[in-house]
Parts: C-alpha cells; sequence; structure tokens
C-alpha cells in the first residue's frame, strides 16, 4: 500500500511542477535543498531561498515586490509551525503591495506530501528516491 500512496504522491508533485513551470513567475523556498529536490523533478522558473539571502525579511520582501509586482509567485514553505507563520507573513506582505501569491498550488502539495507524512518541500526528493528504486 505504502509504494501505491508513493507513486500517487510522486505523481501529484510531478504535476505540481508542471504548472508552476506554466503559471507561476518566481518560486520562493525556505533553503537550498528545498530548491534542489523541486530543479530535480523539472523546476525551471526562478527560485528565491530565504536562507541564502542574507538580507532581512522585509529586504526580500522588497526586492520580491519590485520585480515580480503583478505576477504570479509560488510560496513553498516548509509545512511545520514555522513554515506556516512565514507564510502567512509573506502571502499578506506581498499581496498588498500588488504581487499575486497562489495559494492554491501551496494547499495542493501540501496534501500530496502530507498523505504520505512528508511536512518539508525537501522531503519531496525521499519521494523521489523511494519510488524510482522502487522500480529499479
Amino acid at each position: 500500500m505504502r509504494v501505491k500512496r508513493l507513486d500517487e504522491a510522486f505523481k501529484g508533485v510531478k504535476e505540481v511542477i508542471e504548472w508552476l513551470n506554466e503559471n507561476i513567475d518566481l518560486v520562493v523556498v525556505e533553503g537550498p535543498h528545498d530548491s534542489k529536490a523541486l530543479k530535480l523533478l523539472g523546476l525551471s522558473k526562478p527560485i528565491v531561498e530565504l536562507s541564502r539571502a542574507k538580507k532581512p525579511l522585509f529586504e526580500v520582501i522588497d526586492w520580491i515586490v519590485e520585480r515580480f509586482r503583478r505576477k504570479r509567485v509560488a510560496l513553498l514553505l516548509d509545512f511545520d509551525e514555522e513554515g506556516e507563520k512565514l507564510s502567512a507573513r509573506l502571502i499578506n506582505e506581498l499581496s498588498q503591495q500588488g504581487v499575486v501569491v497562489s495559494m492554491d498550488v501551496r494547499k495542493r502539495l501540501r496534501d500530496i506530501l502530507s498523505s504520505v507524512g512528508i511536512k518539508s518541500i525537501e522531503g519531496i526528493s525521499v519521494i523521489k528516491r523511494e519510488v524510482l528504486e522502487g522500480r529499479g
């Protein structure tokens, strides 16, 4: 049963990545492991890694607003308490300043990952590895 759920989760994540590539202008993640996991599954959009910004959050927000006002941004932060709080803050501040924040894709990805017990974006790489090794 777990293999089937992992296969379904892998397929769902791939669909989310395809949707992001077609509909989003920027993806915001917490760190490099998140970015790497998304790129390994084919994400081709620009990514901002908050942990590597080396700037206060308000400056990162200003940078995003300057470049992505009236464009679509996806916030793919972890689904733990810290990630949820940070997402809420970013949604509020970016939306108020004219950035179109796609909230549905975050919810969709959270639903897919939580179905297999994963709460982090970098956990996507675990799904990929287990599914591909299971097929080998």
